[in-house]
């Protein structure tokens, strides 16, 4: 089972994929300074082959670029530790705080709007992980999303 772990920052996203139940990384990579027009920066590692990927000077205006600079990374013929995204089981997220919720949930639309009623309570955390979850579930929506509350 292959699970991408996604924590995301107000201005950075952070991956690892993971087999499971081994708990192995296979691969792991972060873009810093999301929002930036010029000056972020790329970082991926395939675990398996050692092969690193760093990029600076990039443009990444929103999540959904960092995002899709790493899918690219992790199913390159050449870096990449993964054929396709459809190999993906599912991505998790370490959120913050939902309304109503508590534990280990999938991310329907009744917990992230729990998790949007209670911005008021983690405001940079909880926007920038519903911000990321949303790219995600635009680019694969057919993978399942888990959160962690």
């Amino acid at each position: 089972m292959k699970i991408l772990v996604c924590n995301a920052g107000s201005t950075s996203l952070k991956f690892k994929l993971m087999e499971m139940p081994r708990e192995k990384v296979l691969c792991e990579a972060k873009v810093e300074r999301v929002g930036s027009e010029s000056s972020a920066i790329y970082a991926y590692t395939n675990l398996i082959r050692n092969i690193k990927e760093f990029r600076e000077n990039l443009c990444v205006p929103d999540y959904e670029t960092g995002i899709r600079i790493f899918l690219s990374s992790m199913t390159a013929p050449e870096s990449g530790v993964l054929d396709t995204v459809a190999e993906l089981d599912g991505i998790g997220y370490k959120t913050v705080v939902s309304k109503g919720f508590y534990g280990v949930h999938e991310l329907t639309e009744d917990v992230m709007q729990g998790m949007r009623d209670h911005l008021f309570i983690a405001p940079v955390h909880n926007r920038a992980y519903l911000e990321a979850i949303t790219q995600f579930k635009a680019i694969l929506p057919e993978i399942p999303m888990i959160g962690v509350f």
